[in-house]
Formats: structure tokens, C-alpha cells, sequence
């Protein structure tokens, strides 16, 4: 995709794109709240974040199963407490998971998937670095 727009300065504009948290615990973000765009490195520099993000924006995966490899990978939260997270709670109509069983699969996949594509990078880098 990576198609080209023009945002004009001080005008308000909308935007849709697909994201992830990548600040697990933090509220749900809302549009009534102020975003501030920010290069993915001053929030997280670890590579196979950006791989994960890179391959969310070209439309290569799902945004849930992408969000669930986010929690892992950028927080540590563990596939047992993904796998137990409600995104709505009710006494009357039951519980409603956050991620599906075959979300979690996927995710598990993608995480396996950024650690190596980043594992490569790294080792094509010291195998392409000239010594001092």
C-alpha cells in the first residue's frame, strides 16, 4: 500500500489506521483523547516490535492476533493471562474473550516469526560490518 496524502498544518483531519498498544494496562484509547505521533522507537526500540508493526501496516496480519504478539513481545505478558483476558465481562450474558484460541495460535506463530526475521537482520548486519 504505503500510499502518499498531504496533512495540512493546524487542520483537523481523520485518519484510520490500524494499531496496537503497545503500553499493556494502560486505558483504551477513545476519540475524544489527544494522540501525538511519535517514531516507534521512542516508545519501544526493540526490533521485533517494529517488525510486527511493519508487517500490521502492510496488511500481512490481523490486528488481534497482532495486538496479543504487541502484549507479549513489548510486555512480557505471558500467552496463560492473554489467553484468560475478558474484553467484556457481564453476570447475565457471560464473559467475552479477548483473544480466540486460534488468535493465541496465530500470535504464538508471529512472535516465533519477528524473532527470526529480527535474528537474521542482526546477523546479516555483523556478517556485512567491516572491522575498525
Amino acid at each position: 500500500m504505503g500510499g502518499m496524502f498531504r496533512v495540512e498544518v493546524d487542520r483537523p483531519g481523520k485518519l484510520q489506521v490500524s494499531t496496537v498498544c503497545l503500553e499493556y494496562g494502560k486505558p483504551d484509547p477513545n476519540p475524544r483523547m489527544k494522540y501525538t505521533l511519535a517514531p516507534l522507537d521512542q516508545l519501544n526500540a526493540d526490533p521485533k516490535v517494529t517488525e510486527l508493526c511493519k508487517l500490521l501496516a502492510d496488511g500481512r496480519v490481523k490486528q488481534n492476533v497482532a495486538q496479543a504478539t504487541a502484549w507479549n513481545i513489548a510486555n512480557g505478558i505471558a500467552w496463560e493471562m492473554l489467553a484468560q483476558k475478558n474484553r467484556r465481562e457481564s453476570h447475565l450474558a457471560g464473559n467475552e474473550k479477548y483473544f480466540s484460541a486460534n488468535e493465541l495460535r496465530a500470535a504464538l506463530s508471529l512472535t516465533g516469526y519477528c524473532r527470526a526475521a529480527t535474528e537474521q537482520l542482526v546477523s546479516y548486519d555483523k556478517s556485512t560490518s567491516q572491522p575498525d
